[in-house]
């Protein structure tokens, strides 16, 4: 017989190192992956907010929304539709981006929602359901992502993910 210390063999020392070892590294594992699931939730929550701040940072944003407002109160948005499509395409697409993007569980849509449910709120109405876009030259269905946000969002604020 071998010798033994605490009344384990070199061996049965081996199998408590192992084990302890399995245990740490299960461990260091579990941690890792928490930590890695965190970080890519702080990503989607960064990039929610990057993407949501363009509308207030974007020179052409900016642009597309005073021309837009501008021809609402003078009345030239409903006379003449189609000489403010571009604005119109540029702000919807943006606010249809928005809705791919929480679509896909590229950004955190809660977060979307209290930066962007008065816009677009009010961009679908004023430019899809009154029919100027479509009177601008573009079907609505081009927007179905946007429309089906909005449509969400009128339900009320969404539960966090």
């Amino acid at each position: 017989m071998g010798s033994t210390f605490l009344c384990l063999t070199a061996n049965g020392w081996t199998a408590v190192g192992t084990i302890a070892l399995v245990i740490v590294t299960g461990a260091l594992v579990f941690v890792a992956r928490r930590q890695v699931v965190a970080a890519r939730e702080e990503n989607r929550k960064t990039q929610t907010l990057n993407a949501c701040g363009q509308y207030d940072l974007s020179p052409v944003m900016f642009d597309c929304i005073q021309k837009i407002r501008n021809a609402q109160e003078s009345g030239a948005l409903k006379r003449n539709p189609k000489k403010f499509r571009r604005q119109m395409v540029t702000i919807l697409n943006f606010l249809d981006a928005i809705a791919i993007g929480i679509e896909q569980e590229l950004y955190v849509e809660d977060l979307a929602y209290d930066h962007l449910e008065a816009i677009v709120k009010s961009f679908v109405r004023d430019l899809i359901d009154s029919g100027l876009i479509v009177k601008a030259g573009y079907p609505i269905e081009h927007w179905r992502r946007l429309i089906a946000l909005r449509d969400r969002w009128q339900q009320g604020r969404p539960i966090p993910s």
